[in-house]
């Protein structure tokens, strides 16, 4: 489910009906306790953080550090940090020490459908899990 405000108040969209099975093994979780679901891929090949927030287009530090963290914790290679905002303020993907983070926006500029939003980050996610497996 995804809310966009709007003028006479907030709308509700419905992007997927029910639970989505996560391919090539995987959990869903609050492991680090700040209420953001963290996402394990491929039993620890990567890891991932959903941002609650409007960012802009440079890395909020405390986020960066703490994909790279949550990442070198299960030993992987690979952290996706996704969060809301626009596409065209994408921030770059990183390379920390052995870790490298990329960011997925999930685009809430005005004319952009829930639908195409949800097209577009699942299509980001799944180029970048391609890369990253």
């Amino acid at each position: 489910v995804w809310y966009r405000r709007r003028p006479g108040g907030w709308r509700r969209f419905i992007v997927e009906p029910g639970p989505l099975q996560i391919e090539a093994g995987g959990a869903a979780a609050d492991i680090d306790g700040d209420g953001d679901p963290d996402l394990v891929f491929g039993a620890g090949a990567a890891t991932g953080d959903v941002k609650y927030k409007i960012v802009g287009a440079d890395w909020d530090r405390s986020d960066l550090y703490q994909a790279v963290t949550f990442a070198t914790g299960f030993s992987a290679r690979h952290g996706l940090v996704i969060s809301f905002g626009s596409t065209d303020r994408s921030r770059p993907t990183l390379r920390i020490g052995e870790v490298t983070v990329t960011h997925v926006v999930w685009d809430i500029a005005d004319g952009v459908s829930p639908e195409q939003a949800a097209q577009a980050t699942v299509g980001a996610v799944a180029a970048w899990w391609a890369a990253a497996a």
